[in-house]
């Protein structure tokens, strides 16, 4: 564990009511550090505690598209977090930049942001942590060298500040925290939330991007937080954007959590999936995704409606929903079955009834399931059944 007298301090690049953030260079390597400054002596028990826990929340991640922690030290009363240095600043100023230029950013664009912004917080979600606090300010941006020899600006989440480590991944969290607009419905009626509250902050995020504004607005928190719990958003520009792109913004910003996907099954839509292997590194991918990375056999629309009625069907394990989504078929599902061993997933004798549930709702529903995709369907049964029953 280093001090402060390793580094030499270059700027003060921000303030707050517990401390600052300088912008340091280590003596040795040059390299240049953020380096928070918080003043933990002057501190209430609870603030010293939640100080204290950005720096182990930090430790916990290491992930591409995560601000990287270095150290964290104590010195004179003040706790100091050692962080890596984003150089190109962050996501609001992108966007307004591009705001006064009027220049829209394209899908390609957009979606280059958003899926690595939802890598980074899959990383966070798989460790069963709620960052609460998603905005375009948190999300920062860094020059990095491509193979070719260009260069392009990589997505760093960051500022943990208020992050929250729950036991269990169903856990809810009471405490209402965030930035106002970017808060759920759930976070303003003050009731229980858990990951599901971030994907409505990077639901506000995703439309900025496509918008250049935020969801809601209003001239005081009254109205914005009613529009928040009542309005429903008004839908992104359809001659500049997909109706795929359009169906995720919906998706994100559901009103009911309940009905709000979770960011594996955000990563399950082709439109989303298909960008993992351009923005993660192999080995990256396969730490990130045990299970693989196999592209969906299903078109994104069919895909929709999977994903909205594995949400709609409660009884439905999260898990087991997932491995749906995924389609890794056999080998997806004899990882269910040693799961099951545990009781973690869902019963083995409702599991074929329950994909058999799903392909009711979804002709009820007149999805165009056409004989290709029913064939994958039923040949997706016929595993489940093989591999649930034990027969090898």
């Amino acid at each position: 564990m280093s001090n402060l007298r390793a580094y030499e301090e270059i700027e003060m690049i921000g303030k707050g009511a517990f401390g600052e953030a300088y912008l340091y260079r280590d003596k040795k390597t040059l390299k240049k550090y953020v380096i928070k400054k918080i003043k933990i002596h002057s501190m209430e028990t609870k603030d010293r505690e939640a100080a204290v826990m950005e720096a182990n929340v930090l430790n916990k991640f290491s992930h591409p598209n995560i601000i990287g922690y270095r150290e964290s030290f104590t010195d004179c009363g003040n706790l100091y977090i050692v962080m890596d240095y984003a150089d190109s600043g962050d996501l609001t100023q992108i966007i307004n930049e591009r705001a006064k230029k009027k220049d829209p950013f394209t899908e390609t664009e957009v979606m280059y942001y958003f899926v690595q912004i939802l890598l980074a917080l899959k990383h966070v979600h798989d460790r069963q942590i709620l960052h609460r606090d998603i905005k375009a300010q948190n999300i920062f941006l860094n020059k990095i060298n491509t193979a070719d020899g260009a260069q392009r600006l990589q997505i760093k989440l960051g500022d943990f500040g208020i992050a929250k480590v729950l036991s269990q991944p169903e856990q809810m969290a009471l405490t209402q925290v965030g930035t106002p607009y970017y808060l759920s419905p759930e976070i303003v009626r003050d009731q229980g939330y858990n990951n599901k509250s971030d994907i409505w902050s990077l639901g506000c995020v995703l439309y900025e991007l496509c918008t250049f504004n935020r969801v809601f607005t209003g001239q005081s928190l009254y109205i914005v937080f009613t529009k928040i719990i009542m309005e429903k958003h008004t839908p992104i520009d359809s001659s500049q954007y997909s109706q795929d792109l359009s169906d995720i913004v919906n998706l994100m910003l559901t009103k009911d959590p309940e009905k709000r996907p979770s960011v594996n099954q955000l990563l399950s839509l082709p439109s989303i999936r298909k960008w993992v292997p351009r923005l993660l590194s192999k080995k990256t991918q396969e730490q990130e995704f045990p299970e693989g990375l196999d592209i969906n056999l299903y078109g994104q629309e069919t895909q929709i409606g999977l994903l909205k009625h594995l949400i709609n069907l409660k009884k439905f394990d999260q898990k087991f929903g997932d491995q749906v989504l995924f389609q890794n078929t056999k080998e997806a599902l004899v990882k269910i079955k040693d799961d099951q061993k545990d009781q973690v997933l869902v019963k083995r004798e409702t599991s074929v009834d329950l994909v058999h549930e799903l392909v009711k709702k979804l002709q009820e529903d007149q999805y165009e399931l056409n004989d290709e995709v029913g064939m994958k369907l039923e040949s997706f049964m016929q595993v489940i059944k093989i591999v649930l029953s034990g027969d090898k």
